[in-house]
């Protein structure tokens, strides 16, 4: 309820209404970082280690990230024996279900925080919005809802809004976009999340094979068991983006 609650304020909540949450002054680092932001960094995978040190996402952001890298790796992980699950198991499951509920809601904060704070639209809200609707599935909540919708929606415009995008920045945001991508589509096609595809993969002409795909993907957090389902959303957004190039433009 608190995700969902936050994820309103987000999408509806005049500057009026935005007095009532809770002032939360988000930070940015500045090198030399500290031992204990370094320890957070140094827990993700090299493609999001690379943003955190550009020093353009706040403080908060970066442990956000950090507390994805505590469960990912329960993803990939194969139950001992499904008939009898052990108690390493249920303790899976249950981080499972907890944790990504617990980031999806922390991500919101941040993005409230953002949107308080007067900061231009950008790359700190399309990862907080594409880790929200990421982690929020996770859990088992495949249908994708109206705030789905309308989060894709505000995630295409802060992707506009990143002009002069480094490398870093366009390999978080390919790989964002595919995740985003594959995890709303459980129910059906969901062209907000094919616009969003389309709109990134056309804007970078050097991502225009899979294994230059997979080989940015590999930099964040990769999925092995899911490397099939990624490839497909990859291929039908390449024959979209084909046969309609002026769509995603």
């Amino acid at each position: 309820m608190e995700y969902f609650n936050a994820v309103d304020q987000y999408l509806d909540g005049a500057p009026d209404d935005l007095e009532t949450i809770p002032s939360c002054q988000l930070v940015y680092a500045r090198h030399p970082f500290s031992p204990r932001l370094c320890k957070f960094i140094a827990t993700l995978p090299e493609g999001f280690a690379e943003v955190a040190l550009s020093g353009r996402i706040s403080v908060q952001c970066i442990q956000l990230l950090a507390s994805v890298a505590s469960w990912q790796s329960l993803i990939d992980e194969r139950p001992t024996s499904p008939a009898c699950p052990s108690s390493q198991t249920k303790e899976k499951m249950c981080r499972l279900f907890c944790e990504p509920r617990e980031c999806a809601r922390n991500a919101t904060l941040i993005l409230l925080y953002l949107k308080r704070s007067g900061k231009p639209l950008g790359l700190e809200y399309v990862i907080c919005i594409g880790l929200a609707i990421c982690v929020r599935h996770l859990s088992g909540e495949n249908q994708t809802s109206l705030f789905d919708a309308r989060l894709l929606d505000s995630m295409m415009k802060n992707i506009k809004a990143v002009k002069s995008q480094r490398p870093s920045d366009s390999e978080a945001i390919l790989w964002l976009s595919l995740v985003v991508n594959w995890r709303t589509q459980s129910i059906q096609p969901v062209k907000e999340a094919d616009d969003l595809l389309d709109f990134v993969i056309t804007r970078h002409p050097e991502l225009q094979t899979w294994k230059r795909i997979s080989n940015v993907c590999r930099k964040f957090w990769w999925f092995e068991c899911l490397k099939g389902d990624l490839e497909s959303c990859w291929r039908k957004s390449f024959q979209r983006t084909r046969q309609l190039p002026y769509r995603a433009r």
